[in-house]
Protein backbone atom coordinates (compact mmCIF):
# COMPACT_ATOMS: atom_id res chain seq x y z
CA UNK A 1 0.00 0.00 0.00
CA UNK A 2 1.48 3.76 -1.01
CA UNK A 3 2.05 6.20 1.80
CA UNK A 4 0.08 9.45 1.86
CA UNK A 5 2.60 12.41 0.75
CA UNK A 6 3.74 14.90 3.87
CA UNK A 7 1.87 18.01 3.97
CA UNK A 8 4.09 20.10 6.29
CA UNK A 9 5.99 20.94 2.82
CA UNK A 10 3.01 22.23 0.76
CA UNK A 11 3.73 25.54 -1.31
CA UNK A 12 7.58 24.25 -1.07
CA UNK A 13 9.11 22.59 -4.02
CA UNK A 14 10.52 19.59 -2.31
CA UNK A 15 13.30 17.35 -3.89
CA UNK A 16 12.54 13.41 -4.12
CA UNK A 17 14.95 10.66 -4.80
CA UNK A 18 13.27 8.08 -7.29
CA UNK A 19 13.12 5.30 -4.71
CA UNK A 20 11.75 7.33 -2.34
CA UNK A 21 8.86 8.85 -3.87
CA UNK A 22 7.62 5.58 -5.26
CA UNK A 23 6.29 4.97 -1.81
CA UNK A 24 4.28 7.90 -2.16
CA UNK A 25 0.48 7.83 -3.87
CA UNK A 26 -0.37 10.90 -6.16
CA UNK A 27 -3.86 10.89 -5.18
CA UNK A 28 -2.42 12.22 -1.60
CA UNK A 29 -0.94 15.50 -3.32
CA UNK A 30 -1.96 18.33 -1.76
CA UNK A 31 -3.32 21.56 -3.71
CA UNK A 32 -0.32 23.42 -5.01
CA UNK A 33 2.11 20.91 -3.83
CA UNK A 34 5.44 20.96 -5.85
CA UNK A 35 7.65 17.51 -5.51
CA UNK A 36 10.66 17.39 -8.03
CA UNK A 37 12.05 13.61 -8.63
CA UNK A 38 16.30 13.83 -8.93
CA UNK A 39 17.45 10.94 -11.50
CA UNK A 40 20.70 11.32 -12.75
CA UNK A 41 21.56 7.88 -11.53
CA UNK A 42 18.61 6.70 -13.73
CA UNK A 43 19.97 7.34 -17.48
CA UNK A 44 16.63 6.34 -18.96
CA UNK A 45 14.90 9.16 -17.10
CA UNK A 46 15.00 13.25 -17.58
CA UNK A 47 17.35 14.72 -15.08
CA UNK A 48 14.11 16.39 -13.17
CA UNK A 49 10.52 16.29 -12.84
CA UNK A 50 8.34 18.20 -11.44
CA UNK A 51 5.13 17.30 -10.66
CA UNK A 52 2.69 20.04 -9.31
CA UNK A 53 -1.21 19.87 -8.32
CA UNK A 54 -3.22 22.11 -9.66
CA UNK A 55 -6.90 21.25 -8.58
CA UNK A 56 -8.00 17.90 -10.06
CA UNK A 57 -5.10 18.24 -12.77
CA UNK A 58 -1.00 17.40 -11.88
CA UNK A 59 0.76 19.25 -14.28
CA UNK A 60 4.54 17.84 -14.94
CA UNK A 61 7.40 19.29 -16.44
CA UNK A 62 10.19 17.57 -17.28
CA UNK A 63 13.75 19.22 -17.47
CA UNK A 64 17.24 18.52 -18.51
CA UNK A 65 20.50 20.38 -19.57
CA UNK A 66 22.09 18.20 -22.68
CA UNK A 67 25.75 18.51 -23.45
CA UNK A 68 27.58 17.54 -26.38
CA UNK A 69 30.75 16.42 -24.43
CA UNK A 70 29.32 14.55 -21.99
CA UNK A 71 27.30 11.94 -24.61
CA UNK A 72 27.05 13.32 -28.07
CA UNK A 73 27.53 10.74 -30.43
CA UNK A 74 25.17 11.45 -33.40
CA UNK A 75 26.74 13.24 -36.81
CA UNK A 76 24.67 16.30 -35.80
CA UNK A 77 25.33 18.69 -33.74
CA UNK A 78 23.42 18.95 -30.66
CA UNK A 79 21.59 22.08 -31.26
CA UNK A 80 20.64 20.56 -34.60
CA UNK A 81 18.64 17.44 -33.12
CA UNK A 82 17.27 19.44 -30.72
CA UNK A 83 15.85 21.95 -33.61
CA UNK A 84 14.71 18.88 -34.97
CA UNK A 85 13.20 17.80 -31.89
CA UNK A 86 11.31 20.93 -31.36
CA UNK A 87 9.87 20.57 -35.30
CA UNK A 88 9.05 16.86 -34.47
CA UNK A 89 7.33 17.93 -31.00
CA UNK A 90 5.01 20.41 -33.10
CA UNK A 91 4.27 18.65 -36.11
CA UNK A 92 3.38 15.49 -33.99
CA UNK A 93 2.86 15.42 -30.39
CA UNK A 94 0.96 13.16 -28.07
CA UNK A 95 -2.10 14.22 -26.75
CA UNK A 96 -1.09 14.89 -23.27
CA UNK A 97 2.45 16.72 -24.36
CA UNK A 98 2.55 20.38 -23.66
CA UNK A 99 5.12 23.33 -24.89
CA UNK A 100 8.08 21.69 -25.49
CA UNK A 101 10.46 24.64 -24.95
CA UNK A 102 14.68 24.77 -25.28
CA UNK A 103 17.85 27.53 -24.37
CA UNK A 104 20.47 27.94 -25.82
CA UNK A 105 23.24 28.44 -23.11
CA UNK A 106 26.07 28.56 -25.65
CA UNK A 107 28.40 26.23 -26.85
CA UNK A 108 30.41 25.81 -23.32
CA UNK A 109 27.11 25.43 -21.07
CA UNK A 110 24.90 22.65 -22.45
CA UNK A 111 21.02 23.38 -24.12
CA UNK A 112 18.37 23.14 -21.70
CA UNK A 113 15.03 21.76 -22.79
CA UNK A 114 11.86 20.97 -20.65
CA UNK A 115 8.34 20.15 -21.97
CA UNK A 116 5.22 19.22 -20.01
CA UNK A 117 2.80 16.76 -19.23
CA UNK A 118 -1.34 17.18 -18.40
CA UNK A 119 -2.80 14.82 -16.34
CA UNK A 120 -6.11 14.83 -15.41
CA UNK A 121 -6.42 11.71 -12.76
CA UNK A 122 -3.52 10.18 -10.87
CA UNK A 123 -1.35 7.64 -11.57
CA UNK A 124 1.69 5.60 -10.06
CA UNK A 125 4.53 7.57 -9.94
CA UNK A 126 6.15 4.65 -11.50
CA UNK A 127 4.13 4.36 -14.15
CA UNK A 128 4.35 8.18 -14.75
CA UNK A 129 7.97 7.65 -15.65
CA UNK A 130 7.39 4.78 -17.62
CA UNK A 131 5.46 7.22 -19.60
CA UNK A 132 7.68 9.62 -19.32
CA UNK A 133 10.25 7.43 -20.43
CA UNK A 134 8.43 6.51 -23.66
CA UNK A 135 8.02 10.00 -24.46
CA UNK A 136 11.25 11.32 -24.88
CA UNK A 137 11.82 7.73 -26.55
CA UNK A 138 9.63 8.87 -29.34
CA UNK A 139 10.64 12.85 -28.96
CA UNK A 140 14.61 11.11 -29.81
CA UNK A 141 13.61 8.81 -32.35
CA UNK A 142 11.57 11.70 -34.23
CA UNK A 143 13.75 13.98 -34.28
CA UNK A 144 16.45 11.42 -35.65
CA UNK A 145 13.78 10.35 -38.43
CA UNK A 146 13.62 14.02 -39.28
CA UNK A 147 17.48 14.50 -39.33
CA UNK A 148 17.77 11.29 -41.85
CA UNK A 149 14.75 11.73 -44.17
CA UNK A 150 14.49 14.42 -46.69
CA UNK A 151 11.39 16.71 -45.52
CA UNK A 152 11.81 18.94 -48.78
CA UNK A 153 9.20 18.93 -51.63
CA UNK A 154 10.13 20.26 -55.56
CA UNK A 155 7.31 22.17 -56.48
CA UNK A 156 7.45 23.01 -60.59
CA UNK A 157 4.63 24.21 -63.18
CA UNK A 158 4.35 28.01 -64.82
CA UNK A 159 5.79 30.13 -62.21
CA UNK A 160 5.45 33.66 -64.40
CA UNK A 161 2.70 35.99 -63.22
CA UNK A 162 -0.27 35.31 -61.40
CA UNK A 163 0.75 31.39 -61.76
CA UNK A 164 3.61 31.71 -58.95
CA UNK A 165 0.84 32.85 -56.67
CA UNK A 166 -0.27 28.85 -57.00
CA UNK A 167 3.36 28.04 -56.60
CA UNK A 168 3.25 29.82 -53.43
CA UNK A 169 0.39 28.73 -52.08
CA UNK A 170 1.36 25.18 -52.43
CA UNK A 171 4.38 25.84 -50.58
CA UNK A 172 2.41 27.34 -47.89
CA UNK A 173 0.34 24.50 -47.63
CA UNK A 174 3.65 22.36 -47.60
CA UNK A 175 4.92 24.69 -44.72
CA UNK A 176 1.87 23.91 -42.81
CA UNK A 177 2.60 20.14 -43.23
CA UNK A 178 6.27 20.60 -41.88
CA UNK A 179 7.86 20.01 -45.25
CA UNK A 180 9.39 22.18 -46.75
CA UNK A 181 9.19 23.61 -50.21
CA UNK A 182 11.77 24.29 -53.32
CA UNK A 183 10.14 26.71 -55.84
CA UNK A 184 12.93 26.29 -58.66
CA UNK A 185 13.11 29.78 -59.73
CA UNK A 186 14.02 31.06 -56.46
CA UNK A 187 16.87 28.48 -55.68
CA UNK A 188 20.47 30.26 -56.61
CA UNK A 189 21.71 29.67 -59.89
CA UNK A 190 25.31 28.31 -60.37
CA UNK A 191 27.08 29.04 -63.71
CA UNK A 192 28.70 25.21 -63.63
CA UNK A 193 25.25 23.75 -63.77
CA UNK A 194 23.00 23.61 -66.75
CA UNK A 195 18.90 24.18 -65.83
CA UNK A 196 17.98 20.04 -65.80
CA UNK A 197 20.89 19.69 -63.99
CA UNK A 198 19.48 21.85 -61.03
CA UNK A 199 15.99 20.41 -61.61
CA UNK A 200 17.71 17.05 -61.14
CA UNK A 201 19.75 18.14 -58.08
CA UNK A 202 16.46 18.89 -55.53
CA UNK A 203 14.22 16.33 -57.02
CA UNK A 204 16.30 13.47 -55.84
CA UNK A 205 17.10 15.66 -52.55
CA UNK A 206 13.01 15.62 -52.46
CA UNK A 207 10.72 13.77 -50.50
CA UNK A 208 8.72 13.91 -53.24
CA UNK A 209 7.33 16.07 -55.72
CA UNK A 210 4.49 18.25 -57.15
CA UNK A 211 3.49 19.34 -60.09
CA UNK A 212 1.10 22.32 -61.05
CA UNK A 213 0.09 20.82 -64.73
CA UNK A 214 -2.90 23.16 -65.61
CA UNK A 215 -0.84 25.31 -67.79
CA UNK A 216 2.26 24.71 -70.50
CA UNK A 217 5.76 25.91 -69.76
CA UNK A 218 9.45 24.53 -69.12
CA UNK A 219 7.66 21.74 -66.32
CA UNK A 220 6.38 19.78 -69.44
CA UNK A 221 9.97 18.87 -70.34
CA UNK A 222 11.52 18.83 -66.78
CA UNK A 223 8.95 16.09 -65.83
CA UNK A 224 10.07 14.15 -68.68
CA UNK A 225 13.66 14.21 -66.97
CA UNK A 226 12.26 13.55 -63.75
CA UNK A 227 9.78 10.41 -65.18
CA UNK A 228 13.56 8.53 -65.74
CA UNK A 229 14.40 9.29 -61.70
CA UNK A 230 11.01 7.20 -60.65
CA UNK A 231 10.50 10.41 -58.17
CA UNK A 232 7.69 10.08 -56.20
CA UNK A 233 5.53 12.94 -58.02
CA UNK A 234 1.92 14.26 -57.72
CA UNK A 235 0.53 15.79 -60.41
CA UNK A 236 -2.02 18.55 -59.90
CA UNK A 237 -4.06 20.01 -62.28
CA UNK A 238 -7.35 21.65 -63.18
CA UNK A 239 -10.44 19.52 -64.36
CA UNK A 240 -10.37 19.32 -68.30
CA UNK A 241 -7.50 21.73 -68.28
CA UNK A 242 -4.35 19.79 -68.27
CA UNK A 243 -1.41 21.52 -69.97
CA UNK A 244 -1.14 18.89 -72.65
CA UNK A 245 -2.80 15.23 -73.62
CA UNK A 246 1.04 14.09 -74.22
CA UNK A 247 1.44 13.74 -70.11
CA UNK A 248 -1.39 11.69 -69.92
CA UNK A 249 -0.29 8.65 -70.66
CA UNK A 250 2.18 9.09 -67.59
CA UNK A 251 0.01 7.67 -65.55
CA UNK A 252 -0.75 4.66 -67.00
CA UNK A 253 1.14 1.82 -65.14
CA UNK A 254 2.78 3.97 -63.26
CA UNK A 255 2.56 3.86 -58.95
CA UNK A 256 4.74 6.28 -58.42
CA UNK A 257 2.91 9.15 -60.17
CA UNK A 258 -0.51 10.19 -59.43
CA UNK A 259 -2.95 12.90 -61.21
CA UNK A 260 -4.97 14.93 -59.01
CA UNK A 261 -7.60 17.56 -60.30
CA UNK A 262 -9.58 20.40 -58.61
CA UNK A 263 -12.44 22.35 -59.69
CA UNK A 264 -12.54 25.84 -60.45
CA UNK A 265 -13.02 26.58 -56.26
CA UNK A 266 -10.33 27.66 -54.56
CA UNK A 267 -11.05 25.11 -51.48
CA UNK A 268 -10.99 22.50 -53.88
CA UNK A 269 -7.63 23.52 -55.02
CA UNK A 270 -6.38 23.27 -50.84
CA UNK A 271 -8.07 19.99 -50.58
CA UNK A 272 -6.26 18.64 -53.92
CA UNK A 273 -2.82 19.62 -52.60
CA UNK A 274 -3.05 18.62 -48.87
CA UNK A 275 -4.62 15.08 -50.45
CA UNK A 276 -1.49 14.88 -53.13
CA UNK A 277 0.79 15.73 -49.73
CA UNK A 278 -0.83 13.00 -48.03
CA UNK A 279 -0.28 10.33 -50.65
CA UNK A 280 3.42 11.43 -51.15
CA UNK A 281 3.84 10.91 -47.89
CA UNK A 282 2.59 7.34 -47.69
CA UNK A 283 4.18 6.84 -50.88
CA UNK A 284 7.75 7.42 -49.59
CA UNK A 285 7.27 5.24 -46.17
CA UNK A 286 5.87 2.84 -48.94
CA UNK A 287 8.77 2.94 -50.83
CA UNK A 288 11.43 3.15 -47.51
CA UNK A 289 9.94 -0.04 -46.28
CA UNK A 290 10.32 -1.76 -49.69
CA UNK A 291 13.89 -0.40 -50.24
CA UNK A 292 14.45 -1.99 -46.57
CA UNK A 293 12.89 -5.00 -47.31
CA UNK A 294 14.73 -5.77 -50.49
CA UNK A 295 18.67 -4.35 -49.53
CA UNK A 296 19.83 -6.20 -46.36
CA UNK A 297 22.60 -3.53 -45.70
CA UNK A 298 19.29 -0.81 -45.26
CA UNK A 299 18.19 -3.15 -42.21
Amino acid sequence: MKNNFPIEFENEDYIYDYMDIIQYDLNTMQENFSAVIESNQLEWLPQTIHITRKKSKFIITVSEFLYPEDFWEQKYSLLEFIESMNKSFNSNNENDIKDFNYVDEGSDNGIYIDWKIVLTKPIEIDKLCEIIKEYKKNLYNRALYNLEVPVSVLILGKDTGEHMQKLEKIAKILEENNLSPIIIKKKEDFKEEKPNQKILRHALQSKFIIIENTEPSGHLIEFEKIKITEKITAVIQKENNGATWLTEDSFIGRTDIKKFTYSNSKKDFEKNVICAIKWGNEKFEEQMDILVQTYPWLK
